[in-house]
């Protein structure tokens, strides 16, 4: 499948695999495997997806994460459109040589961004708020932006 990404960036790396495992494998990916930061952080943040999302119903399960690094080694993320939710891209100067907590923040806060902005959902929320995702030295945490408590580690928001 050829995306609106890919006539913008032909001199870029593009990956894209499912949101969630079991749904198919896209093909056409680069031989090689994208960073493991970057990889670990998509993962993260697709499993705390799972719960506190609050408004509108979005079907998640068929969608396709597509993360890009490009000429000047900057990653960009996105997901195409399916079933009832939109696509999105984003890049705004994260190098692929991110840490992972550096990494799950951005990714955490990227997602919540275009859901909040353009899917009319809350993500994650508590009921009256939206948690804050960031990186810290112990790793990537949502924090409740209210008092600076840590809530959970990105990734781990749903529970064990």
């Amino acid at each position: 499948m050829y995306s609106v990404f890919d006539q913008l960036r032909d001199d870029s790396l593009i990956w894209r695999f499912p949101l969630y495992k079991g749904a198919g494998q896209p093909m056409g990916n680069p031989e090689f495997e994208p960073p493991e930061a970057w990889m670990c952080a998509l993962d993260a943040v697709a499993r705390d997806l799972r719960c506190l999302r609050v408004g509108r119903e979005v079907v998640l399960d068929r969608l396709t994460w597509e993360f890009e690094i490009n000429s000047d080694y900057f990653v960009g993320i996105g997901w195409e459109s399916a079933d009832s939710i939109g696509g999105f891209s984003r890049c705004n100067g994260m190098s692929m040589d991110a840490s992972y907590p550096d990494a799950a923040a951005w990714v955490a806060e990227t997602v919540q961004t275009d859901l909040a902005g353009y899917e009319f959902v809350q993500w994650p929320s508590r009921g009256r708020y939206l948690l804050s995702a960031q990186a810290a030295e112990t790793g990537a945490q949502w924090v409740d932006p209210h008092d600076g408590t840590v809530v959970a580690n990105i990734g781990s928001l749903c529970g064990p």
